[in-house]
């Protein structure tokens, strides 16, 4: 629950097969080759993150899809190739710079996915994506939302980057989305990302300032902090918690603390960490073992820190 969860790729040579499968992530659909008694071959993979599933698909033919009220947000994410979008009565060419965005209520037809085609689809669950738009907006949902987003500049290219990142966590087998801890933030990350680029509401919203939690929100989140270091505790989370708007609660530690909740938080974790190497035997433990437990990936930027807050490196502690 939480984690990254990956299945194998499979190769489905019928368009039925392909429907039948992909039917499992998102509503059935329609799959048929553009060229008429075509031979269709399709290799998919399927992965998924907490509320977030994501779909690799690539067919060795020019196809045509057609999907009812999908029923969630999609992301189309091509990472070869083009793939041609007809929704909201708009023609999008999605390509590596340039992605779709489908909405629940969208009715969309692919009018031509070009063979060879690699498309990363994100698909985000409705409730997540409509609850992190009410909290900072505070309207209606379903609104404001563009029918793509510009992979090459500005805030598109790090949404670009922060979805690649995910394809490559895939393939490996120590990937931190496996541990709840780092898995459930950068689904709230990719949340918030997607809506940053693709909301004209939740961007104007978050160029305005916000007014801060008061100091009992921030000594409440304070508290579960230090109580769970250990879980997926997140901002919305924290949020949620304390009973305040996320961007409330960023302000209100930075007015209070001159910190954030999650560099609150890691500094917690790195505190826990380093308790456990004090107390380890280092002939069967190892740094990297607990530094990932506690959701430190990067061991050199881990180690930094360590010796900033300790005055020594973390083998240091460790074999003290």
């Amino acid at each position: 629950m939480g984690t990254l969860e990956t299945a194998p790729r499979v190769r489905l040579d019928s368009a039925e097969d392909v429907v039948e499968y992909c039917s499992q992530l998102l509503t059935r659909h329609t799959v048929e080759p553009l060229t008429t008694g075509q031979h269709l071959m399709a290799a998919i993979r399927n992965a998924r993150v907490g509320s977030l599933v994501y779909s690799d698909v690539t067919y060795d033919a020019d196809v045509r899809l057609a999907f009812s009220e999908l029923g969630t947000y999609l992301v189309s994410v091509p990472l070869t190739g083009r793939i041609h979008y007809r929704h909201r009565n708009v023609d999008v060419d999605a390509d590596t710079g340039l992605a779709a965005v489908c909405l629940p209520e969208d009715n969309v037809e692919v009018t031509r996915w070009e063979a060879g085609s690699r498309n990363a689809a994100f698909v985000l669950d409705r409730a997540a994506v409509d609850h992190a738009l009410m909290k900072v907006t505070g309207g209606r949902t379903g609104t404001g939302f563009t029918p793509s987003i510009d992979l090459c500049t500005g805030r598109g290219r790090s949404f670009s980057e922060l979805v690649r990142a995910f394809v490559r966590q895939l393939d490996d087998p120590h990937s931190l989305l496996r541990q709840p801890m780092v898995a459930m933030p950068y689904v709230e990350a990719l949340v918030h990302g997607f809506l940053a680029v693709a909301n004209s509401r939740y961007l104007r919203i978050l160029e305005r300032p916000a007014r801060p939690a008061p100091p009992s929100a921030v000594h409440t989140a304070l508290e579960i902090i230090h109580a769970e270091p250990e879980t997926a505790l997140t901002t919305a989370v924290l949020a949620d918690r304390c009973h305040v708007a996320v961007r409330t609660l960023q302000e209100g530690f930075q007015r209070h603390l001159g910190s954030s909740p999650m560099a609150v938080l890691r500094s917690v974790r790195l505190a826990r960490a380093h308790a456990e190497l004090l107390d380890a035997d280092p002939s069967t433990t190892t740094v990297a073992t607990i530094a990932y437990r506690w959701a430190f990936g990067n061991l050199s930027r881990f180690a930094e820190q360590h010796r900033k807050a300790y005055g020594e490196s973390p083998a240091e502690t460790l074999h003290h």
